[in-house]
């Protein structure tokens, strides 16, 4: 018997390996939206443990029945109050953004060349963020902690908003940090890859607040780390050099007397790889590698400015950065 119930699991893992990617992904889908409220009760439940602990000599096991009950309804009362504090949280920091963003254009009013990029950077993101929505953190997998995380919105919040914003490639934000996109919509849930995946690799520059200077331009993406939570979010950036001439200025020499990247600079989007709009902020620069012999850009290593992924709740979705876009449906 046992050895059929092993034939019999090996049989539906090949069946599902073998299955479309859209048809798995609708699979999954589905299993996320039954699995999201236990998954949600055993955190509860997790929480509740801890605290009983904290209490334990005046509510624990010498008290009443009655007492204990009250003392988990009001756990999980206090639980629901904090969610719905952090959403209202997040849609005043979405709002407060909003109008932030709107002062710093009025900075960049008048003036040609950087002003007016800086001008049409901000007009762009202001756009995007207008119609943004929040949404809500309902499940994340163990064994993709560090890639992938599940959130509450679809295709059908899209059809109760009158307009799409969930959408395959739909930036994930907190703020103006970057989170990461979404790359699988379903019916209820979407799928979002973070950033700390080594999969995504957006194209990013050097910025250099305190002077204002446009540097070396390069790649980041996320460093493959174990399944256990890291406490800290670490990306990897690559290729930076300014071999070429733009818009920001002449070309610059790996070792020239400005140096093209240092510790405690800021990395923005660019907008060149099509998918992430450009102003977005993705890290901070934490360490610089030496060039190596014959090398032709640095690598270094940056710290996430959207914080710790292990405790996001609430994320912001943007709009997909162009309209050709096709929505997966389950």
């Amino acid at each position: 018997m046992r050895r059929h119930s092993y034939l019999f699991i090996v049989i539906i893992i090949l069946c599902q390996l073998s299955l479309p990617v859209r048809v798995s992904d609708g699979l999954r889908s589905t299993a996320v939206a039954a699995i999201a409220p236990p998954w949600r009760l055993f955190s509860y439940f997790k929480k509740g443990c801890l605290y009983a602990a904290t209490i334990w000599p005046s509510g624990g096991y010498y008290a009443s029945p009655e007492i204990r009950e009250e003392i988990a309804s009001l756990r999980l009362e206090n639980h629901h109050l904090q969610q719905q504090v952090e959403l209202l949280k997040a849609q005043i920091d979405l709002e407060k953004l909003i109008g932030e963003e709107a002062q710093l254009l009025k900075r960049f009013e008048t003036g040609e060349g950087a002003a007016k990029r800086r001008r049409m950077e901000i007009e762009r993101l202001l756009e995007m963020y207008m119609p943004a929505v929040i949404a809500q953190v309902v499940f994340r997998e163990s064994a993709s902690w560090a890639s992938t995380l599940w959130i509450n919105l679809g295709n059908q919040s899209n059809a109760e908003f009158g307009k799409v914003v969930i959408a395959k490639n739909s930036p994930v934000v907190l703020g103006t940090s970057l989170v990461g996109i979404v790359e699988y919509v379903g019916e209820h849930r979407s799928r979002v890859r973070l950033m700390t995946d080594p999969l995504i690799a957006p194209s990013v520059r050097v910025l250099r607040e305190d002077k204002n200077l446009y540097l070396a331009k390069g790649e980041m993406n996320g460093v493959r780390t174990s399944l256990l939570r890291n406490r800290s979010t670490v990306l990897r950036g690559v290729g930076f050099n300014y071999d070429f001439e733009d818009e920001e200025g002449p070309s610059r020499n790996l070792v020239s007397t400005v140096p093209l990247i240092q510790k405690g600079d800021l990395l923005v989007t660019t907008g060149m790889d099509g998918v992430f709009p450009s102003g977005l902020k993705v890290g901070q620069v934490s360490h610089v590698y030496p060039l190596c012999e014959g090398g032709s850009a640095y690598e270094v290593d940056a710290a996430a400015l959207a914080g710790n992924f292990n405790d996001i709740s609430f994320v912001m979705i943007l709009p997909p950065l162009y309209d050709d876009f096709s929505i997966d449906k389950e």
